[in-house]
């Protein structure tokens, strides 16, 4: 009935759903009156986030339920343990995205389907028509969960071509399965795009892909480049501080991986099991790294770690009798070293969150004494729920609800609503994450990002810092 405009740019349909369940089981599965009903779930936003973090949880523990289901038959205990050990301390993102749900909670979940399906592969000598529709199944979901997961067709594709490649009477089967693979790869999408997404939407997803495809920076914002070696340099800069461990390790463990398997592979002539694993797991890893060093942000290398067990198997699967030990013992070393670097970082992240909150609630009692009658503007991601409104309202899309709220906002606004709104703004809420200091907002060409047109700093205007944020004055016309 309304655009879907919450599924556009990443298609992340399972988060999507879970924050729908979230919300139907905090008591609110139907709206009657909009504004009611709004204003209803906003009072009680603390249930609907408990759930939401209680459903996030649950889909790492099934995750983790499916990677032990799957993985069982091939390796022992111990070797699954540390495997699993290392995706939760190789980074603290992955911790970190089920205590405040997103795409990357999902994760583990479709790297253990992509096991799953690899080891399919690793089955079939004779390539049935199922393992490559079974493929483009799993494929389709890594990519209508986010975009940088398109890495697992990529992989899959990798392991197909190591398991049938390399006989003649395999590879008319490898051509018709890949055939097979991409047209329902291509038809699943596609009937999602239509039927859920909308075509519209759809359409729309597709061309920010492709932005964030050829350009840099964060969403495809920066230099039209496909990759830049300034966003390049950040990121790796950034490890350090983040504690992001996740991403040298895939991508150097991953890449030594998928080259010893494929050296291996080029030497023998003759597919094997361990090396087709090797192979994809390899370049799932190594691929996940580089997307994320192209668009680099801390909660994205949770998307990472999750690559990491199937490495972890893959060595112990290709390193055989004492050399599986081996490779054992450096995975439990590397593990020992990042846990407590890793912890340390986490314990901060919270800690910090926790007082930002408390810091928030006391900036947002001083802005309403502040700003007298003044209309006041909540720009991009200050963490007030005057925000929020309009991050809500502008991906529900629902036009009614969007009415209701104009004639109801109490005297603020947001960077999402501001073109909707006919009063002169007389203050501006600026988040101290994008602009740090008085010098920043101050030389800042637009400091409201968001909004429908820039605004700056003006003669006469008064700048006051608060504790998270800043609050720009306009002077009071008489």
């Amino acid at each position: 009935m309304y655009p879907a405009n919450g599924l556009t740019n990443h298609p992340g349909l399972p988060f999507y759903f879970l924050t729908w369940s979230a919300l139907a089981l905090s008591g609110y599965p139907f709206a009657s009156t909009p504004l009611e009903f709004f204003h209803a779930v906003l009072e009680h936003i603390r249930t609907y986030q408990l759930l939401a973090i209680a459903l996030a949880a649950l889909v790492g523990a099934c995750s983790v339920y499916l990677f032990v289901r799957i993985t069982a038959s091939l390796v022992s205990a111990p070797v699954i343990v540390l495997s699993i050990l290392l995706w939760m301390l190789s980074t603290p993102g992955t911790v970190t995205t089920f205590l405040s749900p997103s795409n990357e909670s999902f994760a583990f979940a479709v790297n253990s389907l992509f096991l799953f399906s690899l080891f399919q592969i690793t089955r079939d000598d004779r390539g049935m028509l199922k393992t490559f529709v079974l493929a483009a199944a799993v494929s389709s979901i890594a990519y209508l969960n986010k975009l940088s997961y398109i890495y697992v067709p990529a992989a899959l594709c990798a392991a197909m071509i190591a398991q049938y490649g390399f006989s003649r009477s395999n590879s008319v089967r490898l051509l018709g399965g890949l055939i097979v693979f991409s047209a329902m790869f291509v038809a699943i999408l596609i009937a999602i795009g239509y039927f859920i997404i909308g075509w519209n939407d759809f359409r729309a997803l597709l061309n920010f892909h492709r932005a964030v495809a050829l350009g840099s920076g964060l969403y495809g914002a920066g230099s039209q480049t496909v990759v830049s070696s300034d966003e390049v340099l950040s990121a790796f800069r950034a490890i350090p501080s983040d504690k992001t461990f996740a991403l040298p390790i895939a991508l150097i463990g991953g890449a030594g991986l998928s080259l010893t398997a494929g050296l291996l592979l080029l030497r023998s002539r003759q597919p094997r099991p361990e090396l087709t694993i090797a192979i994809g797991c390899g370049v799932a890893s190594a691929l996940s790294a580089l997307f994320v060093f192209k668009h680099y942000a801390f909660h994205y290398s949770a998307g990472v770690s999750a690559t990491l067990p199937g490495c972890v198997i893959a060595f112990h699967l290709l390193m055989k009798g004492r050399l599986s030990r081996i490779a054992t013992l450096i995975a439990a070393s590397v593990t020992v070293l990042v846990a407590y670097p890793v912890a340390l970082r986490l314990q901060s992240y919270l800690r910090n969150h926790a007082e930002l909150t408390k810091a928030a609630v006391l900036d947002r009692d001083e802005i309403r004494n502040l700003t007298g009658s003044r209309v006041i503007e909540f720009a991009y991601r200050v963490p007030f729920p005057e925000y929020g409104e309009g991050f809500v309202l502008t991906y529900a899309g629902i036009q009614p609800l969007t009415a209701a709220y104009l004639g109801d906002r109490r005297g603020t606004t947001n960077s999402f609503a501001e073109a909707l709104v006919h009063e002169d703004v007389g203050a501006y809420v600026i988040d101290k994450n994008y602009f740090p200091t008085a010098d920043a907002v101050k030389a800042a060409s637009n400091v409201d990002l968001l909004g429908p047109k820039p605004v700056q700093y003006q003669d006469g205007d008064t700048l006051l810092e608060l504790r998270t944020v800043f609050l720009l004055l306009r002077p009071v016309i008489q």
